[in-house]
């Protein structure tokens, strides 16, 4: 029980930071493409 406990930790966690850095990712996508419009107009 406390193995599949930890191991569904793991996936939590690994979930977690997966969509963090994914949310992260696509910010700086957003405010590098704001930049490059601002910087063209």
């Amino acid at each position: 029980m406390k193995c599949f406990k930890n191991s569904l930790m793991i996936i939590i966690m690994k979930n977690y930071i997966i969509q963090f850095y994914w949310v992260k990712q696509k910010d700086w996508t957003n405010v590098l493409l704001t930049k490059h419009i601002t910087y063209y107009q």
